[in-house]
């Protein structure tokens, strides 16, 4: 792990690149974004609101974005089969509440999703990622409002 930037005693916000090296097939890496929880800087906890690959990016919704159902998810990725990925939608539980498949690339795809949260807004996950595990998944955090 490389620390990018941010991440200090007093700071909101840190990027951080994460590398492996899984049987000898050289290196891949992600970049993980995190934010301290209600940005709360004394002594906070640090959550992950976003994780990237190299070939793989969400151009809407943005972190932290209120969505409803139906909601627009545009993006680009390596495309396989005229597919740039799977786009999924996550409650605050991680459970999978809405998905569809992206083609072309860039896309946009419109994703309905049920919220299992009827009380307000919940945080939530917009996810991209290959079936096939090829490249490494995009993820951004949200709020699903119900």
């Amino acid at each position: 792990m490389t620390l990018v930037s941010g991440g200090g005693l007093h700071d909101v916000y840190a990027v951080v690149r994460v590398e492996a090296y899984p049987q000898g097939s050289g290196a891949f890496a992600i970049i993980v974004k995190l934010s301290r929880l209600e940005g709360n800087t004394h002594g906070g906890i640090w959550e992950i609101v976003a994780v990237q690959g190299d070939q793989m990016s969400l151009t809407a919704p943005v972190k932290g974005a209120l969505l409803t159902s139906p909601t627009t998810v545009k993006g680009s990725a390596p495309l396989f089969e005229a597919e740039a990925g799977v786009v999924e939608i996550l409650d605050s539980h991680s459970t999978m509440i809405g998905s569809a498949i992206a083609t072309g690339s860039p896309f946009s795809v419109r994703v309905s999703y049920t919220s299992s949260f009827h009380g307000g807004a919940q945080e939530g996950i917009v996810s991209l990622y290959h079936q096939s595990g090829a490249n490494t998944p995009f993820m951004v955090k949200v709020l699903l409002g119900a």
